[in-house]
């Protein structure tokens, strides 16, 4: 079977009750021909018999009170704007220029960001955390060996199919994220510090920091940065070695992300968040809310998503200096994952991928 062939990867990837594409969703939502600016790709291929032996039940329930992400775009709930790009349920990845990429059961796939055919790039079974830095998709899986679960990293070129995955490390024993710069994977180590690895294949692994207990992690050239709950602090680790060098104080830490020089974390115990621009000594307040998760930054605007009530979340943007700050989407239940690109914040959930529009 070609892989790459949009059609034969659709009637698979149908049959799969991972794949639920609300067909007549999808059919109202997308006529012939449609634009996908106009709210979503031209997606009529993806609607056929297959997938409409799907079992919906299959797909989670949206909490009572709460939002689907398909409901909040008919009824035109974003004020900056907000549209499908791709009808089913995934998991997002990345965007890597005019191409998204996201898992469908245990295959990495990917459509032209304007819309256009699905195509299958690879396996990916048992794939835990990832990071992509350009063309290089890094990310941990699991697998059985002598009747024992085990954890390996492994990378692959993002956009070569037929290019073999290489096993990085072998036995994996990670506490959370994983973070890549494309040169070596990083990953928090479960008794502290931080593991490095080579992308190379050399099998080569030196540990960081090991007086650090790692909340989480972002990496920028050769240089970590860390939320440490040891020490309450955000940390500089270099990627060569050499210890730790403290920036700023934090309550307690979580999801971080950066953006050119600026470092961003949503500190769930506080229910608050934060930015710090490097260079300066101590980090700014952004916003505040309940438990706010899932921090993404891209082109100077920070997103996050924020507790409303139950399980329902709300969804926020603003600028690295915390004007034009906005909600963005309201009490959304259906959280999937999520990536900034320089426009806006691309969110997935039980029914598709979306585009929301940056503040």
């Amino acid at each position: 079977m070609d892989r790459s062939s949009g059609s034969l990867a659709r009637a698979a990837l149908c049959s799969s009750a991972l794949f639920v594409p609300l067909c007549a969703a999808c059919q109202a939502d997308s006529q012939p021909g449609a634009s996908p600016d106009a709210g979503g790709a031209d997606l009529d291929a993806g609607c056929g018999a297959g997938c409409g032996a799907v079992d919906a039940g299959t797909i989670d329930p949206i909490p009572e009170g709460c939002t689907s992400l398909a409901d909040a775009m008919a009824a035109g709930d974003s004020p900056t704007g907000m549209r499908r790009l791709y009808a089913g349920k995934a998991r997002l990845l990345a965007r890597e220029g005019d191409w998204l990429y996201f898992v469908e059961g245990a295959a990495l796939a990917r459509i032209p960001v304007r819309g256009g055919d699905l195509e299958i790039v690879r396996d990916v079974p048992g794939l835990q955390a990832y990071a992509v830095s350009g063309d290089t998709l890094t990310w941990l899986e699991t697998y059985e060996a002598d009747f024992v679960q085990r954890t390996r990293a492994v990378t692959a070129p993002l956009m070569q199919a037929d290019a073999q995955p290489v096993v990085v490390a072998a036995d994996v024993r990670a506490d959370g994220d994983l973070v890549s710069n494309g040169s070596s994977a990083f990953w928090p180590l479960i008794q502290g510090g931080i593991m490095r690895a080579s992308l190379s294949g050399s099998g080569e692994l030196e540990a960081l920091a090991p007086e650090v207990a790692v909340q989480d992690l972002v990496v920028a050239g050769e240089d970590l940065y860390v939320l440490d709950f040891n020490s309450d602090s955000l940390l500089h680790v270099a990627v060569g070695g050499g210890g730790s060098e403290r920036l700023t104080d934090i309550f307690a830490g979580g999801e971080m992300a950066m953006d050119q020089n600026t470092l961003y974390w949503a500190d769930g115990s506080e229910g608050k968040v934060h930015s710090f621009e490097l260079g300066s000594s101590r980090a700014r307040l952004l916003g505040s809310g309940e438990w706010p998760v899932q921090m993404n930054a891209s082109n100077g605007r920070a997103y996050w998503y924020a507790e409303a009530k139950g399980f329902c979340y709300h969804l926020y943007g603003t600028d690295a200096a915390g004007n034009n700050s906005r909600r963005l989407l309201s009490n959304i239940g259906d959280l999937g994952s999520s990536v900034a690109d320089a426009s806006g914040l691309l969110v997935s959930g039980r029914d598709g991928i979306y585009h929301v529009d940056g503040p």
